[in-house]
């Protein structure tokens, strides 16, 4: 009886040590990437995606074209009406400032002689290829709450804008600033509530009340089309 209690507790013992080891062994074993993958996508999907002070650039054909800083960026659900899709992203950006580098183009001859004039165009600016998360095919737009944008020339600061809010659709990649919207270029001013930009025209355009001061003169209208340097192109409604 005793010979057979022995047996059974060496029995017991030699099972107890082998799960021990297999067990250990398991705790060691790396984990699945596949799984942590997939593991990650769905925390993902449940919440989104935040980076604190977060810095990029962006290149078009091998040069910069864009930096931005933010002190947070997230990616979440586009909302549409009261509810969320499954698969739009929209990409938030708060306290951001970006630079953008714009080249300098030629234009059409100028009204007083044969003399050339030059403009900007933010070509290939603002491209799904160049943007922050170019990888999530999802992302049809950006928004920037607040933000100040400077746009240069090489290293020569051209004009910078602020407003409380910008938003670039991913398609047509119009930047449209909201609410306080206050633009400087040389001795010029601009302030209104919304403006467009359209970055392959390098053009400003608002139909909403707005200041234009100059150390010559003030116009005041409710529409306006200027260039990149703040210079009137076509106005509407307007006083000296």
């Amino acid at each position: 009886m005793i010979l057979k209690n022995s047996k059974l507790l060496i029995i017991l013992l030699i099972l107890l040590i082998c799960g021990g080891i297999f067990f250990f062994n398991d705790f060691r074993k790396p984990a699945d990437p596949v799984f942590q993958e997939q593991d990650f996508l769905i925390k993902q999907a449940r919440h989104p995606l935040v980076v604190h002070g977060f810095q990029f650039s962006g290149y078009h054909q091998g040069e910069k074209n864009i930096t931005i800083k933010a002190v947070r960026h997230s990616i979440e659900k586009m909302k549409l009406g009261l509810f969320s899709s499954g698969c739009l992203r929209i990409a938030k950006f708060k306290g951001a400032e970006i630079d953008l580098y714009a080249k300098q183009v030629e234009s059409e001859k100028n009204s007083e002689g044969d003399s050339k004039k030059f403009d900007y165009s933010l070509k290939g600016t603002f491209t799904q290829e160049s943007m922050p998360s170019s990888h999530l095919k999802t992302v049809v737009s950006y928004v920037f709450e607040p933000v100040k944008i400077n746009f240069y020339n090489g290293k020569f600061l051209i004009t910078q804008i602020e407003a409380n809010r910008a938003t670039v659709e991913s398609q047509d990649r119009r930047i449209v600033f909201q609410e306080q919207v206050s633009a400087t270029s040389g001795g010029r001013t601009l302030t209104t509530d919304r403006i467009t930009l359209f970055p392959d025209s390098g053009l400003f355009k608002t139909d909403r009340h707005y200041v234009l001061q100059s150390s010559e003169k003030q116009i005041i209208g409710d529409s306006l089309t200027a260039d990149l340097s703040l210079n009137p192109i076509s106005i509407a409604q307007y006083t000296k």
